[in-house]
C-alpha cells in the first residue's frame, strides 16, 4: 500500500466524502463482566452503576463501495448455533465456552445474512481477533483477509485456541510505519483505498495489532472504534475498555485519541466494538 498525497487534514478528507456506505449485522452474542467492560479503578467510573452481567451483541460489518463489499469483521458463522463455543478449538471449549458465546438461531451466522442478500465479500478486514473473526472459517481462502501487522489468533493450547487467522492463505497486513501517515489527532492512519474513502487508524493496545476504521460516506461518516471501547456508555463518560485489554496503558492512549477526534468532529457516527447505538445494544443484567 502506497501512502496517500491527496490529504493532510480531516477538513479536507470530510470535504471529499464518496459513495460508500456501511451495514451493520449481528452474529449473536457474548457475556460480559463489568471489570472487563470497564475500567472500574479510573475516577470517572465512579459512582456508575453497577451490574453483575451483560449481554454484548457480536458485530460484523458491511461496507459497499463501487460495486464490491467488503466486511469489517465476521463475528460468529453459524456454528454457534449448533455447538458450544462453535469454531473455537480445544479440550475446554464447550465447558468455558458454554452459555458464553451465544447464538439463538443459525439465520444469524454471517454466511448465512451475507447469502441471504446474494453477497460473496471482495475482502475481509479485521480490528482484531478475539470473537471478532470466529466466523473466517466458513469463506473462501482466496478472499484476502487485512488486518493489523501483530494480531494472531487467541491462543491458550490445548485448552481453548482458534486457528481462524492461522490456516488463512491469502493475509496481508497493515504497516503503520511503512505506509501510514500521521493524521491529527489520530496519529498514524492508512487511506486504504487510496481516495479519502476508507481509513485504518492504528488503535492497539487491546491487542497488540488492533485497528480501527473511519468510512467517509455521503451519507454518513462512520467511525468503528473496535473494542478500544466497547460500548457506548464508557466512551461517553471516558472511561476505556477494561481487563479484556492486554496492555491497559496502550489501550487507554488508543482510547483517548478516538474520543478527542469524535468530540471535535460531533458529525462522525460512532459504533462501537460491541454495540451499535440505536439498533444493536448491550443490555446489562442485574
Amino acid at each position: 500500500m502506497a501512502k496517500s498525497k491527496q490529504y493532510k487534514t480531516w477538513e479536507e478528507v470530510f470535504q471529499n466524502p464518496h459513495n460508500i456506505r456501511v451495514e451493520s449485522l449481528n452474529t449473536g452474542y457474548i457475556s460480559g463482566t463489568e471489570k472487563g467492560m470497564f475500567n472500574v479503578y479510573s475516577e470517572e467510573y465512579q459512582n456508575q452503576h453497577t451490574f453483575k452481567s451483560a449481554k454484548l451483541p457480536v458485530l460484523s460489518h458491511l461496507i459497499s463501495y463501487k460495486n464490491k463489499y467488503y466486511l469489517v469483521d465476521t463475528g460468529f458463522d453459524s456454528s454457534f448455533s449448533q455447538r458450544w463455543g462453535g469454531s473455537f478449538k480445544g479440550l475446554l471449549r464447550s465447558f468455558l465456552l458454554r452459555n458464553h458465546y451465544l447464538q439463538e438461531d443459525i439465520s444469524l451466522g454471517v454466511e448465512k445474512q451475507l447469502e441471504a442478500r446474494g453477497i460473496t465479500p471482495d475482502t475481509i478486514f479485521l480490528t482484531h481477533a478475539h470473537e471478532h473473526c470466529a466466523g473466517l472459517c466458513v469463506f473462501d481462502n482466496r478472499i484476502p483477509l487485512v488486518l493489523g501487522k501483530y494480531e494472531r489468533d487467541i491462543c491458550f493450547f490445548p485448552f481453548i485456541y482458534s486457528t481462524n487467522i492461522k490456516s488463512r492463505k491469502n493475509i496481508r497486513y497493515f504497516d503503520f510505519s511503512a505506509d501510514g501517515i500521521e493524521m491529527p489527532l489520530l496519529g498514524y492512519c492508512i487511506d486504504v483505498f487510496q481516495d479519502g474513502s476508507f481509513w485504518v487508524i492504528d488503535t492497539h493496545g487491546h491487542t497488540k495489532g488492533h485497528v480501527s476504521y473511519l468510512i467517509n460516506g455521503i451519507d454518513r461518516t462512520v467511525l468503528i472504534t473496535g473494542d478500544i471501547s466497547n460500548n457506548s456508555l464508557g466512551f461517553a463518560i471516558g472511561v476505556e475498555t477494561g481487563s479484556y485489554n492486554e496492555n491497559m496503558v496502550e489501550s487507554k492512549y488508543s482510547f483517548d485519541k478516538l474520543r478527542k477526534f469524535a468530540q471535535s468532529y460531533p458529525q462522525v457516527k460512532l459504533i462501537f466494538g460491541h454495540e451499535v447505538p440505536g439498533l444493536f445494544q448491550i443490555e446489562y443484567l442485574d
